[in-house]
């Protein structure tokens, strides 16, 4: 739908907890399908800390998180494989230790002192992100159909049910997405901007979009919390993230709490912008959807007695085309002139030999060939003229100039011997002043600038004056 992915945007499915303009511009939600219709995506350099180190003994070696601008990043470090059948459960208190619930959907019990809000399951093979009833945002936008116990924040529990994130997208059919079913990868398969567990041989990677654990506004840490009887969906900030991880019976937490600097501003980066993958797949399939070329009218004018006329492809017939999908054109002739013979080249430039005796207005017609169709065809118009004809017509003092307008070189005859020719821009500063002692000169205007000069042949006895104009 658009270029760039569009943080502003507004979708209907996460408003309730994306609504705050100020906010919203300064993150991405990568669950709110309104931003992220680009082919450009926009991260930020990540700088991660290592928040635990644990013992060469220990299943777990460290746990290591960041943030960027669409996701919260916990890597976990392993002395060990983690196993085809191995298990980990990963609890996330996302604000304030007091809160959440301190039992996990499979009965394990969290360390003293430590609840959480979200609990991710991990397989080698799948993933799942839980939620508590408490915390569950599930039919938000339809608050009617909150389910007992749905107070939209975080309170303390203990044996309270656990809930697989998901979100009713489309409420006249109840269609109900399980965005908790998270994508697992293996580090060694080929990757994918929904990836959002990555299997190493010694490291467990793991993204999750922001949305996901109900941040409203990750710049300040700001997360959902309602307050009871309300209209507004109020937040709260959150002092922090805990992670604690169990594997192989044995629980490994950070510390301290895991918080970053807030953020009122989006740096304008080199490294900012990022091709998304449907960048790619839109740039290989365009092939699929070709538009025709245009050709644009031409108009040359040859000046007799040249016997043949050579036109350059900088000049020819393919010079004004256009083609909305490249410029890998070529020109086809599909009408051959009634009054000459023309030589094509698949460049646009070309030869014309006007037939013997023949003065006056001769045209073609060609097309263009973008490698898929041919455009409508083009009609190109060719004046041959005869200046020792149109000098000798009458007895007036005469000077011609063609081609008119000039390209870089033109041809200057008169009946009239010239001494010499000036050149004059239009505010009567000369320019230049050629030597000619006849009655024919070849010009070179490749120098001039665009617009409209004056030319004066001067002879022994007049001056004889014309205009041309230098495209």
């Amino acid at each position: 739908f658009s270029w760039l992915d569009e943080w502003f945007k507004r979708t209907w499915v996460v408003d309730p907890i994306d609504s705050k303009g100020e906010d919203r511009v300064l993150w991405g939600n990568k669950s709110s399908p309104e931003q992220n219709f680009g082919l450009v995506s926009f991260s930020r350099p990540q700088k991660r800390d290592t928040i635990a180190r644990f013992a060469n003994n220990q299943p777990v070696s460290f746990l290591v998180a960041g943030v960027d601008y669409s996701f919260v990043n916990l890597d976990v470090g392993l002395n060990q494989r983690f196993g085809l059948l191995d298990t980990m459960w990963i609890a996330l208190d996302t604000y304030a230790p007091t809160l959440g619930e301190s039992i996990l959907p499979n009965g394990a019990v969290l360390p003293p002192g430590t609840r959480a809000e979200f609990a991710l399951f991990v397989t080698q093979h799948s993933a799942r992100l839980y939620v508590t009833l408490s915390y569950d945002v599930f039919n938000i936008w339809h608050s009617w159909w909150l389910a007992t116990g749905q107070l939209l924040r975080s309170t303390p529990t203990n044996g309270a049910p656990w809930n697989i994130t998901r979100t009713r997208n489309n409420h006249p059919y109840r269609q109900v997405h399980f965005f908790g079913n998270l994508r697992v990868r293996l580090d060694f398969e080929a990757p994918s901007s929904l990836d959002a567990v990555v299997i190493s041989d010694r490291k467990i990677s793991i993204r999750l979009p922001w949305n996901y654990i109900n941040f409203t506004a990750p710049n300040r840490r700001a997360v959902l919390h309602d307050v009871p009887n309300t209209a507004a969906r109020e937040d709260t900030v959150s002092d922090g993230l805990v992670f604690s991880v169990r594997y192989s019976n044995a629980w490994f937490s950070n510390p301290e709490r895991f918080t970053w600097p807030s953020w009122h501003y989006v740096k304008n980066t080199a490294e900012m912008e990022q091709l998304k993958k449907s960048y790619f797949v839109f740039k290989d399939n365009q092939s699929k959807f070709n538009t025709r070329a245009i050709a644009f009218k031409d108009n040359y004018r040859f000046m007799l007695p040249r016997a043949a006329f050579f036109v350059s492809a900088s000049e020819g017939l393919l010079q004004n085309d256009f083609d909305l999908d490249g410029s890998n054109l070529t020109a086809l002739i599909s009408e051959n002139p009634a009054n000459g013979r023309i030589s094509l080249r698949t460049d646009g430039s070309f030869t014309y030999i006007p037939n013997p005796g023949f003065v006056g207005y001769d045209s073609l017609k060609y097309v263009v060939f973008d490698g898929h169709s041919l455009s409508v065809p083009n009609t190109v118009v060719i004046h041959v003229l005869d200046p020792i004809a149109l000098l000798e017509e009458g007895e007036e003092k005469k000077i011609l100039i063609f081609p008119n307008p000039v390209a870089n070189f033109f041809t200057v005859i008169s009946n009239q011997l010239l001494e010499n020719i000036q050149i004059f821009d239009t505010g009567g500063r000369l320019i230049r002043t050629l030597q000619v002692n006849g009655y024919f000169a070849e010009v070179d205007a490749s120098s001039l600038h665009q617009g409209i000069f004056i030319l004066v042949g001067n002879s022994q006895n007049t001056r004889i004056s014309s205009s041309f104009i230098k495209q």
